[in-house]
C-alpha cells in the first residue's frame, strides 16, 4: 500500500489514464472508485479509491454489519464529491446523459447511485490524489475531513431494475416474517395526494409479521432517472422478500394481485 501511494504521489493524476474510460468531454476521468455511503449532504457522494487493507476492493458487508474496528496506520484514498447545477451524470457505454440543472434532479440525484457501484469522476478543481492517514476505520461513516471535490462529470453504469430492487426493498430477518413492497414509477408528484392514498391503502395489509410497504422510486421530480427502464408510465412492481413477482400499469390490478394471488388480507386493527 505504501509503495502504491508513493507511486501515485510522484506521478500524480496521469497514472490514472491507463485503463480508464473517457468522460463526455473526451478527456480521461480524474479518478475511479466505488460509491460508498457516509454522512453527507443529499447532493454529495462518497467515492472509495483504495486503502491499506484490501487495495481497491471494498467489502460492503463491513458497512452493513455496523462494525467499527479501530485500525492502526490506516491509509485511504477517498473523496466526498459534490454535485451542483453544472454536474452531468453520464452512463457508461451509451450516449445518455442527465445534466443536474434543476433543483428536483439535484435533490433526487442519490436515486441514480447504488452502494458499491463503480464510478469514474471528473472534477472541476485541479486534481491531485490525496491519501488520508488520520483515520482509523474502514467505515465511511467515520471518515471526517477527507477531501471535498466538485464533480463536472460522474460516469456510472445505468441503474437497472434488479439492482434498484436489491437496494431499496426489504428482506426478512426472521423465518416467520414476510416483506411485500410495491415499487412505483409514476408521472405524479412524489408528494401528491394520490401517492399518500396508495401508501395508506398499502399499510392496511400489514400486521406483526407481514410488512407491506409502498415505495415511490420515481415521480415527476425524478422520472428522468428511470425513463430507460420502462416504455410507459405509470408502472408498479410487486416484490416479495426481495424477489420481483408482478408488474402492472394499474394500481388496482396490483391490489388485486396481492389479495388474490398472494392471499393478503386487510388487518382490521389498523
Amino acid at each position: 500500500m505504501k509503495r502504491f501511494f508513493t507511486y501515485m504521489l510522484v506521478l500524480g493524476a496521469g497514472v490514472l489514464a491507463s485503463g480508464c474510460s473517457e468522460d463526455t468531454s473526451g478527456s480521461e476521468p480524474d479518478f475511479e472508485g466505488k460509491l460508498v455511503p457516509g454522512h453527507q449532504a443529499g447532493n454529495m457522494v462518497t467515492v472509495f479509491v483504495e486503502d491499506s487493507v484490501d487495495g481497491t476492493d471494498y467489502d460492503l458487508s463491513h458497512i452493513r454489519s455496523g462494525r467499527h474496528d479501530v485500525l492502526e496506520d490506516y491509509e485511504v484514498e477517498a473523496y466526498r464529491v459534490l454535485m451542483d447545477d453544472d454536474t452531468v451524470i453520464a452512463f457508461a457505454d451509451s450516449d445518455r446523459e442527465i445534466p443536474l440543472n434543476g433543483q428536483d434532479l439535484l435533490t433526487y440525484s442519490s436515486w441514480l447511485f447504488t452502494m458499491g457501484q463503480d464510478a469514474s469522476i471528473s472534477v472541476r478543481e485541479d486534481f491531485e490524489p490525496v491519501v488520508s492517514t488520520h483515520l482509523d476505520s474502514r467505515s465511511p461513516y467515520y471518515w471526517s475531513l477527507i477531501p471535498i471535490l466538485t464533480a463536472d462529470v460522474i460516469e456510472v453504469e445505468p441503474l437497472d431494475l434488479d439492482t434498484l430492487i436489491g437496494t431499496v426493498t426489504h428482506i426478512p430477518h426472521h423465518e416467520d416474517e414476510t416483506y411485500v413492497n410495491i415499487l412505483s414509477f409514476t408521472e405524479d408528484s412524489l408528494y401528491g395526494n394520490a401517492a399518500q392514498e396508495i401508501q395508506t391503502r398499502t399499510y392496511e395489509y400489514s400486521d406483526r409479521n407481514q410488512h407491506v410497504m409502498y415505495i415511490q422510486a420515481a415521480g415527476k421530480e425524478n422520472l428522468a432517472f428511470f425513463d430507460h427502464m420502462f416504455e410507459e408510465f405509470p408502472k408498479y412492481v410487486v416484490i416479495k422478500n426481495g424477489e420481483k413477482l408482478y408488474e402492472s400499469e394499474d394500481i388496482e390490478d396490483i391490489f388485486r394481485f396481492i389479495e388474490d394471488d398472494l392471499g393478503l388480507e386487510k388487518n382490521n386493527e389498523f
